[in-house]
């Protein structure tokens, strides 16, 4: 009985088998050449997307005559790509229009709609909206009707667009645009866009426009400085192409007059990156500036730098900077004017093989009211420290050849400094054989030898002045080769205590390394009063010293997460000193402190220091302790102590009183003269979507008994910007 129903079952599944290939062959011979001849139709290719449709509610409907699905109560349309959730969704599988009333969320990809009523066509992929808001990061906008094309960009008629998270009645801020167009990933452009903050309206553009992928747009610094006035500084960036940015800058100072800059610059991946710039002011008040020299009124600078990339192994670094006068990025450019003081400019190049390198570098000036040395070119050989084959012994060597020009300030040389020139040779080889004894003690003999050839130098003459005097002056010589040849012995040892264990089970060690290092020179034939001076390497004498160090660690061990050991540092601690046997010389003279302290999580101290022995006393201290704790805020103290200038304090500290209040302080005090140099407080706000800041800087004038004045300074600063759309905003100053 079990098997002639399976047989039946079989004839069956036969049957309907070949009804189905007969079908198919009757339906293919008919559409064959029409099928081979055309795409495939948009009905076809609707019927297909609707197949993944999948349609589900409290209550589901089809209408056939209209080919409509109504969907009711908590309503879900969705396929691999598109989820639309309502009260009501109404479904034309005929033409792939979906009406969505109530509570309607539309999410594709990262954006999501949510409002009362939208249309979507599953096939154009088409939005139309009223009363919407769409989510699509960074951004969310709110908008009476809106609409998405084809290509995937929004079109909104009047829209309102923040990065805030609140509800839409309680927006810390807000901009307000007329046809508002956002492309998903790259930028929101339109026009008429106003900027409240609150309720408050506070900026106004006629066009509208901020890239997402990278910090394009307008960014302004305002505020009020004694030295300045009301000041406004804004600029506009924007990319000219993938590789080429351009930031043009519009500043206006009341008391000093309007500025005008233009920056480009470009970054070419692997090859590298440069930037040309130039700026101009027409200062209505030089004066202001408290140079007490007379300075044009038409000041400006242009700068150039590149970094480039010629192989792996080649690369050319650039910079010229050419300035209308010495004080221009002291007065408004400030943060350049503390890094360098004195523009530079120079080219070089640089060759680097496995174990030698070789450069050249061309140095000069391009104004006249600075000091520096000039090098047409310098080029320079260096050989890396390696073992010659395998005897033991280890080389390296650098030689550095050029045409050396110390050019004086135009203020030198009208005190009576003259520029030099020459030409100079220099090569420093070095040799030295490692050894070890018992396992433990470390002995390196050394030799150098230091040849240095001058293309003149200068010996010691009389000049007779009109009434008789005679006065010693330097008398230009014939060139010479200078010759240094230092032997050193350099000898150390390591001695580690037992491993142990501290406070909760912390493994700790002690570290101690004794060294003693001795060094040899014979006096040069040349020495530094008879040779020009551009650098170290001019002022070469004799040597027979001893330096006697200690060095302690204090080392704390972890256990990486993959199973693996580590050490680190908690304490490092080097003194020595330096014994001179050279005769009539100071035998004893300093000793001198390096110290770096990790004593807690997060904190991070320094301690240097020279003592003179010899007379008793302090004769330099530079401390720096910083302390940033992820929770309560940051320190950075700063003491810098020299017997023979002065002795000053520095104090940074930002405290985090809560998750978005900040407040900080700086001041920079010289304890020598008692006097404040300089004072700054802020308070800062940083909330979901933007962040604001408040900014006082003093700077008290003082007149000291050597002559240096200080005039009074002070400004004001205030400044509010996006925190998710970088390079855009109002910033402090």
């Amino acid at each position: 009985m079990i098997r002639v129903k399976y047989i039946i079952q079989t004839m069956k599944i036969i049957k309907f088998i070949f009804l189905y290939i007969i079908s198919f062959l009757i339906i293919f011979s008919a559409n064959a050449a029409d099928v081979f001849e055309r795409d495939i139709s948009p009905e076809t290719e609707l019927a297909k997307i609707m197949e993944e449709v999948q349609v589900n509610a409290d209550k589901v409907s089809y209408d056939g005559e209209s080919s409509t699905a109504r969907a009711v109560g908590n309503a879900v349309v969705k396929t691999k790509s598109v989820t639309l959730t309502a009260d009501m969704i109404s479904l034309n599988t005929a033409t792939g229009d979906a009406l969505a009333q109530g509570n309607v969320k539309f999410v594709r990809g990262g954006d999501v709609w949510t409002g009362d009523e939208l249309n979507y066509n599953f096939k154009d992929q088409t939005v139309e909206a009223r009363n919407f808001n769409l989510s699509a990061d960074p951004f969310r906008i709110f908008s009476d009707n809106a609409s998405r094309l084809p290509n995937g960009d929004f079109l909104f008629d009047d829209a309102m667009i923040t990065t805030c998270t609140n509800d839409s009645d309680h927006l810390h801020y807000r901009i307000c645009v007329n046809d508002l167009t956002f492309v998903p990933g790259e930028s929101v452009r339109g026009r008429n866009a106003k900027w409240y903050i609150g309720n408050v309206p506070i900026f106004w553009w006629p066009r509208f426009y901020s890239p997402l992928d990278t910090p394009q747009g307008w960014s302004f610094r305002l505020g009020y400085a004694s030295r300045w006035g009301g000041f406004l500084l804004s600029s506009y960036t924007f990319n000219i192409n993938p590789w080429l940015e351009s930031e043009t800058h519009v500043d206006i100072r009341t008391l000093r007059g309007v500025g005008l800059g233009q920056d480009f610059r470009w970054d070419t991946a692997d090859r590298g990156d440069g930037e040309i710039s130039g700026y101009y002011i027409d200062d209505m008040d030089t004066e202001l500036g408290g140079h007490n020299v007379p300075i044009d009124k038409e000041r400006y600078r242009v700068k150039f730098t590149q970094d480039y990339n010629v192989t792996d192994q080649d690369y050319i670094l650039a910079k010229l900077q050419y300035v209308s006068d010495a004080y221009i990025l002291e007065d408004f450019f400030e943060d350049e004017y503390q890094r360098t003081s004195v523009p530079e400019n120079y080219l070089f190049y640089t060759h680097r093989a496995d174990k030698w390198l070789l450069s050249g570098m061309a140095k000069g000036k391009l104004n006249d009211f600075y000091t520096v040395v000039a090098k047409y070119p310098e080029i320079t050989f260096d050989v890396m420290r390696q073992s010659i084959a395998d005897s033991g012994f280890y080389y390296e060597s650098i030689t550095i050849a050029g045409f050396m020009d110390k050019q004086w300030s135009e203020d030198r040389q009208n005190l009576g400094y003259e520029d030099y020139n020459l030409f100079r040779f220099h090569t420093d080889q070095f040799i030295n054989y490692p050894l070890k004894f018992f396992g433990w003690l470390n002995v390196t003999p050394g030799a150098e030898y230091q040849g240095t050839y001058y293309s003149k130098t200068k010996e010691e003459g009389i000049y007779v002045d009109q009434s008789g005097d005679a006065h010693t002056i330097d008398v230009e010589a014939d060139g010479d080769l200078r010759s240094a040849v230092t032997l050193s012995v350099e000898s150390s040892l390591k001695a580690y205590s037992s491993t142990w264990q501290a406070g909760q089970g912390i493994p700790l060690r002690h570290v101690a390394i004794p060294y003693i290092a001795y060094y040899y020179r014979p006096e040069p034939n040349l020495l530094p009063d008879q040779i020009y001076q551009f650098d170290d390497i001019d002022d070469l004498n004799e040597m027979n010293s001893l330096k006697v160090g200690m060095r302690n660690k204090l080392q704390r061990g972890y256990k990486q997460l993959d199973g693996s050991k580590s050490i680190r540092n908690l304490v490092d601690v080097d003194i020595y000193t330096y014994l001179n046997m050279l005769e009539d010389a100071t035998t004893f003279r300093n000793v001198y402190l390096d110290s770096k302290l990790l004593p807690v999580d997060h904190m991070i101290m320094y301690f240097d220091m020279v003592y003179n022995f010899d007379e008793n006393y302090l004769d330099e201290v530079d401390w720096r302790l910083s302390y940033q704790p992820t929770k309560y805020g940051a320190v950075e103290l700063e003491y810098l102590y020299n017997a023979d200038t002065s002795s000053k304090l520095v104090v940074n500290l930002d405290g985090y009183l809560t998750r978005n209040w900040t407040v900080g302080t700086y001041a920079r005090y010289d304890l020598t003269y008692d006097i404040l140099n300089e004072s700054d407080i802020y308070i800062k706000q940083v909330l979901d979507c933007l962040g604001w800041q408040l900014g006082f800087r003093y700077i008290p004038g003082y007149e000291l008994d050597n002559g240096i004045t200080q005039e009074e300074e002070w400004s004001v600063t205030f400044g509010i910007w996006l925190t998710d759309i970088e390079g855009f905003g109002v910033f402090a100053d």
